[in-house]
């Protein structure tokens, strides 16, 4: 099985630049990472039945439980635009707690409201959450050491029953439409236009500029 490690670079804007250094010769359908406090399994998958037979809060509590899990979340692939988007929320969220500076309750809702950069808890679930349209999803498992990851990540495969997927995490063609029509509801002047990497800019933005809110 092969091994990904990620080499993190941290400039001064805090977020995570990332570069993969891989070794044998099959990649593993996930990724997990450690950043400053704790580590992170990030996966994509398409469900193989629908997405409203499945109780997602019920599910991630569930698995939270069992495998002592800091925090889990599962979003509509359509609403996240790839790995600097992720770990830029998983970075300013682990900083919120840190210092005691959470916007919600758990863990687990505040990586949702940075990866949507956005306060309300209900807007955010619309956004970035799983709906009955969703056929592929992208997942994140935190906790406090990486051995646990696989494991957690092995038992919500079988339990909501996905198939890997990792591509579709920077699958960003499909996205595209999407993220622009919100980019204009939030009035970035010349969205329309946006190239992949304005996209990518602008995100990283609003994830930061929620932390500059605290």
């Amino acid at each position: 099985m092969c091994t990904i490690k990620r080499k993190i670079l941290r400039p001064i804007t805090g977020l995570y630049l990332v570069k993969i250094l891989r070794s044998g010769k099959k990649i593993e359908p996930y990724v997990i990472e450690e950043l400053d406090s704790y580590v992170y399994l990030v996966f994509g998958g398409m469900l193989q039945g629908q997405s409203e037979s499945i109780d997602i809060k019920e599910t991630l509590d569930g698995l939270e439980e069992k495998f002592k899990l800091i925090g889990s979340q599962l979003f509509d692939f359509r609403h996240i635009w790839g790995y600097k988007h992720i770990f830029s929320a998983l970075w300013h969220a682990e900083k919120a707690k840190n210092a005691n500076k959470m916007i919600s309750k758990t863990f687990s809702m505040e990586i949702l409201l940075y990866l949507a950069g956005c306060r309300q808890i209900k807007k955010a679930l619309n956004l970035l959450g799983v709906k009955e349209s969703s056929n592929k999803i992208i997942g994140v498992l935190a906790a406090t050491t990486s051995e646990v990851l696989p494991k957690a990540y092995k038992y919500l495969k079988e339990k909501i029953q996905f198939n890997p997927k990792s591509n579709i995490i920077e699958e960003f063609a499909l996205k595209r439409e999407w993220f622009i029509q919100q980019l204009l509801e939030d009035n970035y002047q010349g969205a329309i236009n946006f190239s992949d990497a304005d996209i990518e800019k602008a995100q990283l933005q609003k994830v930061a500029l929620l932390a500059l809110e605290m």
